[in-house]
């Protein structure tokens, strides 16, 4: 019996270790908070996604947004179609407090810094149609190491203005998008 038991054990040690589950490919996405009105570089975050075959010319998002109501704080939500994957998230209220729920951010502090100024790069507005140069926006993020890769990379730009309160412009804040397919 014993015997038995442990064939059974062996057979089931070798059967779990011939598991090969090879890695996915994956598809990053850079994501940068800037202020509106100063145009200062508050913190971001690198995401990862399943790698889909098909090839974009631009950032593929949909924007989901629930108005606050009777009191209620709201949101808004921004999701990487090809995937489903949510983005970012942000709440919406009537006093226009800035209130990132998604994703957690690392601190502009944190972010290596190079030498050479990336150029600005041709950017998509995600959202709506801005007026805004581009230029001011993204002179906050381009000397840092994180940007010179993902634009050596070809990759995507995107912005989208995420306003808590669309009545105080005071805490709006730049939702920069750079996605390396």
């Amino acid at each position: 019996m014993k015997k038995f038991l442990l064939g059974i054990l062996i057979t089931g040690l070798f059967s779990a270790c011939e598991v090969n589950e090879e890695p996915q490919e994956q598809s990053q996405m850079v994501l940068y908070i800037i202020d509106y009105s100063s145009n200062e570089f508050e913190g971001g975050t690198i995401l990862n996604f399943e790698k889909i075959d098909i090839n974009y010319s631009e950032i593929d998002v949909d924007i989901d947004e629930d108005a606050p109501e009777n009191g209620m704080d709201g949101a808004v939500s921004i999701i990487y179609e090809p995937t489903g994957d949510k983005i970012f998230e942000g709440g919406l209220n009537d006093e226009g407090t800035t209130n990132i729920r998604y994703p957690s951010l690392i601190s502009s502090d944190q972010y290596y810094v190079v030498d050479d100024v990336v150029p600005t790069p041709s950017v998509q507005d995600i959202g709506d149609s801005y007026s805004n140069n581009f230029n001011p926006i993204w002179g906050s993020v381009n000397q840092l190491g994180l940007s010179q890769i993902f634009i050596d990379n070809s990759a995507m730009v995107g912005r989208y203005l995420y306003k808590p309160n669309s009545l105080n412009s005071d805490n709006w804040k730049w939702i920069i998008l750079l996605l390396d397919q």
